[in-house]
């Protein structure tokens, strides 16, 4: 449709571009691959913490990496103390 156009439009004008929240499951991912996107944000419910939470690094880690696999700048939103913040630049988050 007329969503790749209009966002590369946005993007030739400078804008950058995130994708949030993204749900959907994997078959979603295939979607996301041509658009022309810049980065996409984590999760805010995984980073709030302190990311102390196994099970929350492992989500924001993840996170992180798939972002990079879609050539994309992982963001971090949310993120409420410098432990928080050092654990993620640790895992690579841009």
């Amino acid at each position: 449709g007329e969503l790749v156009p209009v966002l590369a439009g946005l993007r030739a004008l400078g804008v950058r571009i995130a994708l949030d929240n993204c749900a959907g499951g994997p078959g979603v991912l295939r979607h996301y691959r041509g658009l022309p996107l810049d980065a996409m944000k984590l999760d805010r419910t995984f980073v709030a913490g302190d990311l102390e939470d196994p099970l929350d690094a492992h989500a924001a880690r993840l996170q992180i990496e798939l972002a990079h696999l879609l050539g994309l700048e992982a963001i971090a939103v949310g993120v409420e103390s410098e432990i928080a913040a050092v654990r993620l630049a640790e895992f690579g988050c841009d």
